[in-house]
């Protein structure tokens, strides 16, 4: 029996048809905001992607500000989906979005809003790390904390050290900084990695240490550092799966996929996230009557020095006068600034400070240089004041005082016997180029301004002398103004001369010759010879600023990153010699014997290596 298909019937199939499609994907527009987790238990440290689905087009994105009070978005994403089931055509739009829980406990991920659309609400357990390492599960990643002391005095040194223990391979990591508030936060040196065992089983340890500085006193948190980085999550060799097909044996449709990569595509990484346990300290204020400025320090020391060396006071001869302030726990801007109190006789003209601050092995060094240019204005006998600094001992939570002793000395006449000088300055703190104006008044001084007037005078009382004894000649007019014309012009092309010297000399008193290195390389060989650190350690930045002109490094510490490794023991024996005499022996001849092969070699890499960055984990062999 045959079936009759008329136009009418077929046009009633394709009606039947497309209102099928359109109830389901009304259907679909019903359904609302989907949300789902591809995981509801997870251990600390771990994150999950959660993931909201909307039919058709979106009217507005979601609101995510719920989720932000447990959770931080570490990674985001979306996509538009098209599907056909059964002969339903339907649409939806996919956001996804990486979460990383900020304590641990049951949490719930919030109903989220997007335009007139609401997902429901989720649960999350997240296991902590302790019930996970008792549970038998293995993290990847375990971060260490500590910090000491607890109770710090205010603008006094914490030392703070992440440890970092990590147990697979792991890629994109990044180690954030330790944060707080109020906290002057410094690193100590760069990443350190070696590998340990712990408990039958070997880990990469990653470690770093930091100096905080509070600035208040009162409770005080600081925040972990946060880790991230992915795991990979590729399928093992001999998974994947073989489907079926319905025309029975393997799929004919697999090879497509192989085709197109998807069967050899490996799964996305999974992102893991771990921040370090918070630590509150209670900073301590300053203790009552303490002095001013406050100044909490490990140790401190003044040390001075005088050029020439020894110093001969003479009356009109500078004289420069180094003052260095060496501190151990603090950095350079938390020193204060001295001054030389004015003395009697002797003008002072202070320079501004240089400030320094390094880390020589576990101590961090702080060094602030004050010089000054004292210039005797007469002969005798004069006492310089002492110079003091009160600070307080954090090791001995106790005040002490570091001093300069005053003493006198004895300014000698200058040359040609002179006595005092001819303009008597009192003591004042000025810049170079004001003793500059005041070394060319001390030039010229020799014919001082009033002798010049003085030699005018007296060629007019010549003139008027002459013309009193030739007055009856009757022309006396005439020589009265060929005497006064021949007195001035002399008179002045003299004093015109004389100005023309005293600025050819003062230009030539500034001219300085730049550094040589070779020079440089020769007083450095002297002075590691008269086993004399601190000359040493002058000549060889010296030294290397005339390498590096356009980059010369600022410290030892900084030039041993750009010489061979095996010296960098040697400049921190001279660093650790000037801050911590008597500690360790400096020996001059040892170090010229190991480091003149170095300095002296043609070519030196100037590569320095960066502090903040985090080597990778698993470098690449090759």
């Amino acid at each position: 029996m045959s079936t009759i298909r008329t136009p009418a019937y077929r046009s009633l199939r394709i009606l039947m048809l497309l209102g099928l499609t359109l109830l389901g994907s009304f259907q679909a527009l019903g359904s609302g905001l989907q949300a789902s987790l591809d995981r509801t238990r997870i251990y600390e440290g771990e994150t999950v992607m959660l993931q909201l689905s909307v039919p058709g087009q979106p009217g507005a994105a979601p609101d995510l500000s719920p989720l932000l009070q447990d959770f931080e978005i570490l990674d985001r994403g979306q996509s538009t989906r098209m599907q056909v089931i059964n002969g339903y055509a339907s649409s939806s739009h996919d956001w996804q979005f990486i979460l990383a829980p900020k304590r641990t406990g049951n949490l719930q991920v919030p109903a989220l809003q997007a335009g007139n659309q609401q997902s429901q609400a989720l649960a999350l357990a997240v296991i902590p790390a302790q019930q996970a390492a008792q549970a038998g599960a293995q993290l990847p990643v375990a971060i260490e904390v500590d910090a000491m002391p607890v109770t710090p005095y205010v603008q006094g040194k914490v030392i703070y050290k992440v440890r970092m223990w990590v147990s697979v391979p792991m890629t994109r990591t990044n180690l954030g900084d330790p944060e707080g508030h109020g906290v002057v936060i410094e690193p100590l040196g760069n990443f350190k990695r070696r590998k340990l065992r712990r408990g039958g089983k070997e880990y990469l340890v990653v470690e770093r240490s930091y100096a905080i500085f509070p600035q208040q006193s009162g409770p005080l948190v600081i925040k972990g550092p946060v880790f991230t980085g992915e795991l990979a999550q590729t399928e093992q060799k001999g998974s994947q799966r073989r489907r079926s097909s319905p025309f029975g044996g393997r799929d004919p449709f697999a090879n497509l996929d192989r085709l197109f990569g998807s069967a050899t595509m490996p799964k996305r990484n999974r992102m893991f996230y771990m921040r370090g346990r918070d630590i509150s300290l209670d900073v301590q204020p300053q203790p009552a009557g303490a002095a001013q400025p406050w100044l909490p320090a490990e140790a401190i020391s003044l040390e001075e020095s005088w050029s020439p060396n020894p110093p001969q006071f003479r009356v009109g001869q500078p004289l420069t006068r180094s003052v260095a302030l060496n501190a151990r726990g603090v950095t350079g801007a938390q020193l204060p600034d001295l001054t030389f109190d004015s003395v009697p006789g002797i003008a002072i003209y202070q320079d501004k400070s240089q400030v320094q601050t390094r880390l020589v092995g576990p101590d961090l060094l702080a060094r602030k240089v004050f010089t000054a240019a004292y210039v005797p204005s007469w002969a005798g006998t004069h006492q310089l004041p002492e110079i003091t600094l009160t600070w307080w001992d954090t090791l001995a939570n106790q005040p002490r005082v570091a001093r300069i002793p005053g003493g006198t000395v004895e300014v000698l006449p200058g040359a040609g016997g002179v006595t005092r000088s001819p303009r008597a300055t009192t003591s004042a703190a000025a810049s170079p180029q004001a003793l500059e104006a005041t070394a060319q008044q001390e030039s010229s001084a020799a014919v001082p301004q009033e002798t010049l007037v003085q030699r005018v005078q007296d060629a007019f009382n010549a003139v008027n002398d002459v013309t009193r004894n030739i007055a009856d000649a009757g022309y006396w007019p005439w020589l009265t103004a060929l005497f006064a014309a021949a007195w001035l012009i002399s008179t002045g092309l003299w004093w015109r001369n004389r100005r023309r010297g005293l600025h050819r000399d003062a230009g030539e008193v500034v001219k300085v010759k730049p550094p040589s290195a070779k020079g440089e390389l020769r007083l450095f060989k002297r002075a590691c010879e008269a086993n004399d650190p601190r000359a040493a350690r002058e000549h060889l930045l010296e030294w290397a600023a005339a390498r590096w002109p356009e980059d010369s490094p600022r410290g030892l510490d900084e030039l041993s990153r750009r010489l061979p490794q095996q010296v960098a023991g040697y400049l921190a024996a001279l660093d650790q010699e000037l801050y911590a005499p008597g500690e360790h022996a400096w020996n001059g001849a040892e170090a010229w014997e190991t480091l003149s092969p170095v300095l002296q070699a043609s070519k030196v890499s100037a590569a320095a290596t960066g502090l903040n960055a985090l080597p990778p984990l698993y470098p690449r062999q090759r």
